[in-house]
């Protein structure tokens, strides 16, 4: 290893060592694969064991987390699984994803409307309501998981889809909405 190397691989692990100070939560060999690139918001994230998160410089990973007087958001993240370069996970109230489960590039995944229908301003973000990604599930690329949503165990979205409500188990959905 040369010296441009060294270095580098020593400015890495001082920015992991950032990102899972951050964690409420943090699981063992968690591998985070060009971490500059991945930014945590917020101080209720949980990442469990041999959790995988990529991004790359033109695909930010984004999880944040929103807190105010009425709300608390929190993003729990289960063992051994993928989350792939350019997702972005935000929370008001709950998103919860169990284990083994595969996120695919860009997909997007909220609780909540972030604003109300009527009062727009930053003020009011509507009411969240939690989403829920059983284990196994296999999300794929560009899905938009809305507030509400849950995603059978061993189910499958198929690109570009957008979740607003309840997938069952062993199922493969796509389409918007994604149906059977």
């Amino acid at each position: 290893m040369n010296l441009k190397q060294y270095l580098l691989n020593r400015q890495d692990k001082k920015r992991i060592r950032k990102l899972e100070a951050q964690l409420q939560h943090c699981g063992q060999e968690i591998a985070w694969v060009d971490s500059k690139h991945t930014h945590l918001f917020g101080d209720t994230i949980s990442i469990g064991n041999k959790v995988h998160v990529f991004a790359e410089p033109d695909r930010h990973t984004r999880l944040t987390v929103y807190k105010d007087q009425k709300h608390q958001g929190s993003i729990n993240i289960s063992d051994y699984t993928l989350i792939s370069p350019g997702v972005r996970i935000e929370s008001a109230l709950k998103v919860n994803i169990h284990k083994a489960a595969m996120i695919a590039n860009h997909v997007y995944i909220t609780d909540c409307d972030w604003h109300d229908i009527y009062d727009r301003s930053y003020a009011s973000i509507g009411t969240p309501k939690p989403v829920i990604i059983e284990e196994n599930a296999w999300i794929g690329y560009g899905t938009i998981i809305l507030k509400g949503s849950f995603i059978g165990k061993n189910s499958i979205v198929g690109a570009g889809s957008v979740v607003t409500g309840r997938i069952p188990d062993n199922v493969i959905v796509a389409g918007n909405p994604a149906r059977l």
